[in-house]
């Protein structure tokens, strides 16, 4: 990779990468989680919010329900 020198100091893109680096490395992120979000926005993702996931079921308070339990 390339750092862009204005005026013998870096460019403010690279002090940004380093700034989210360094973010990332005090919430204790894991690399491979970096670089799979760099992944993806190689491949042209524009969002930064995770995707949806159907997480824990949701139940259902019935009386089938109930009686089952």
């Amino acid at each position: 990779m390339r750092v862009l020198m204005l005026g013998g100091k870096m460019s403010d893109c690279k002090i940004e990468q380093r700034v989210n680096i360094k973010f990332l490395v005090k919430l204790k992120k894991s690399r491979a989680r970096m670089f799979e979000w760099h992944k993806r926005f190689s491949e042209g993702r524009e969002s930064v919010k995770d995707n949806e996931s159907p997480g824990r079921p949701r139940t259902t308070v019935t009386d089938d329900n109930i009686e089952k339990v």
